[in-house]
């Protein structure tokens, strides 16, 4: 509710009622948590407490990889289901399939920028070789345009 309403002009007065929600919602929970521990103190073990705490802590954070992993693969996932759109809806070459995905080289913020003109483009793309140097061209493109940007 929170990502639609900062989304949405629309939606402009709910942000801060959603935002007070759920900073509430997350306090409630701490404090919640805190007094059962210490309540349960005396009767719990002590290092189970710490290892549960370790494993509520950590296990996220484990997680990052995993999630960046399939975040990048889903966005891999939509350029390649929309390149067909700008080659009369023919099956997408493998070889430029894969320089698509090896182009983007794990990065999320190239897969996810690569709209517009380059997909036209990639979607023309015929052989391995154009379609790698059309991504080459792509990420010096981004880099330019991210040197033009900072202050």
């Amino acid at each position: 509710m929170q990502v639609m309403a900062e989304h949405q002009p629309t939606a402009a007065p709910a942000r801060k009622p959603i935002a007070f929600a759920l900073t509430a919602l997350g306090v409630l929970y701490m404090w919640h948590t805190t007094l059962y521990l210490f309540a349960a103190g005396s009767s719990e073990d002590w290092p189970t407490i710490a290892r549960a705490f370790a494993m509520s802590v950590w296990f996220p954070f484990l997680l990052v990889p995993f999630v960046y992993a399939v975040a990048f693969l889903m966005t891999c996932e939509s350029i390649l289901t929309m390149l067909p759109f700008f080659n009369g809806r023919k099956r997408l070459l493998l070889r430029v399939t894969t320089a698509t995905i090896i182009g983007c080289r794990f990065s999320l913020r190239l897969a996810s920028g690569f709209t517009g003109q380059w997909r036209n483009r990639m979607g023309q793309a015929r052989q391995y070789g154009e379609a790698r140097g059309l991504m080459a061209e792509y990420r010096s493109s981004v880099r330019t345009a991210r040197s033009v940007h900072r202050p």
